[in-house]
């Protein structure tokens, strides 16, 4: 959620032809949040205005106002750390506190849900919906991935891996049938723009052509298309394109110097819970296929040189390993749009890309279609 409310003050809103009416009204519930007044900020010619603003009593504000075509506009709280978008014209609004779970510190805190609106609001309203749903699934997950792997229960840190991912699929599903069926709204484009951040060029592609041209041609749409035309080298059926890094014994390893029938690119890092819980299934993997014609090249994005080698030996990762100790700055990653891991690129003998981001089950089954 908190990538929509960086973007939705980004993304292009002017629409003409919308008449003011009675006004707007903003009500709000802040139970559980220490708020003594709230201000409603939209953008001028780049730089915030408040055009409302309200002292919280007994946990309620009302804010008050008229404009004259739907905009973008900013909630801020003072005395908490929060911020809430959305999409302002004359209608009625509500805003309710709930308990929900922060990616960002991993803890659950208390946030901000807006009901009401108009047309586009509530659009947004319904993103907002699933995203809090897959936060608080995340939240639970977590915990439950944690307790598994200090226990040291492999097995059921699996287990409750693979169960999120598929669930995760059936929220894109969700989003990607709320942009179908609202193509010309801005808390579409708005939905794009945030997904372009992590997204894989395929998985990107199809939601961007979700969209009405109309948003496409925005400034919002422009730089979406902008980033798909810089990835589009990188897709399934492309020529992958090469890397040089330093293995841990300080020798040079390159993507075009491994030669193989079939070569995974596995990008990962010592820190990653879930890229350690894959570990053990593509060691099993490896062990089985690198007979047949499997290589691998172990990307990690550590910082940590002796954390890396480290993880290496304590996984027995007996594949072909190579960092610049770069973060999410290295190289690989970049080249490759990767904004999270684990992440996997398949490749044939020829370097052509022929999958990515399989795991578990998906990525074995794949690599069997190719070597047995």
């Amino acid at each position: 959620m908190r990538k929509l409310i960086v973007l939705l003050v980004f993304v292009s809103c002017a629409l003409s032809g919308f008449r003011a009416g009675d006004g707007f009204t903003i009500t709000g519930k802040l139970t559980g949040l220490n708020v003594s007044k709230v201000y409603l900020i939209v953008s001028r010619e780049g730089h915030p205005d408040t055009i409302a603003s309200s002292s919280v009593t007994d946990d309620s504000f009302v804010l008050e106002g008229e404009v004259k075509q739907l905009q973008e506009a900013t909630i801020k709280f003072e005395g908490e750390n929060l911020t809430v978008p959305l999409y302002l014209e004359n209608a009625s609004y509500e805003l309710s506190s709930h308990e929900g779970f922060d990616m960002s510190s991993g803890k659950e805190s208390r946030q901000v849900a807006v009901s009401g609106g108009g047309e586009t609001q509530q659009v947004a309203s319904k993103f907002s919906e699933i995203q809090r749903e897959m936060m608080a699934k995340y939240g639970a997950a977590s915990k439950e991935f944690s307790a598994a792997r200090s226990a040291n229960d492999m097995t059921r840190a699996k287990e409750i891996q693979d169960e999120f991912l598929e669930y995760t699929a059936s929220v894109r599903e969700k989003e990607k049938e709320l942009l179908a069926g609202n193509p010309g709204s801005l808390a579409s484009l708005a939905n794009v723009a945030a997904f372009a951040r992590q997204a894989e060029y395929e998985a990107l592609r199809e939601r961007f052509d979700l969209l009405s041209e109309e948003m496409k041609e925005t400034k919002a749409g422009k730089m979406i298309a902008g980033k798909l035309a810089r990835e589009e080298a990188g897709s399934v059926g492309k020529i992958a394109p090469d890397f040089e890094l330093d293995t841990p014994e300080g020798e040079k390893i390159s993507l075009y110097g491994v030669q193989a029938k079939v070569k995974l690119i596995d990008f990962w890092a010592s820190w990653c819970g879930p890229c350690r819980g894959e570990n053990p299934n593509v060691v099993a993997m490896y062990k089985e296929y690198h007979p047949k014609g499997l290589e691998i090249i172990g990307v990690s994005l550590d910082k940590d040189k002796e954390a890396w080698i480290k993880a290496i030996a304590d996984d027995e990762l007996t594949w072909k390993h190579g960092s610049d100790l770069q973060f999410w700055q290295a190289a690989p990653a970049k080249l490759y749009g990767v904004n999270a891991i684990p992440h996997t690129v398949l490749l044939d003998e020829s370097n052509r890309i022929i999958a990515k981001n399989l795991r578990g089950k998906a990525l074995r089954d794949k690599i069997a279609e190719l070597l047995d």
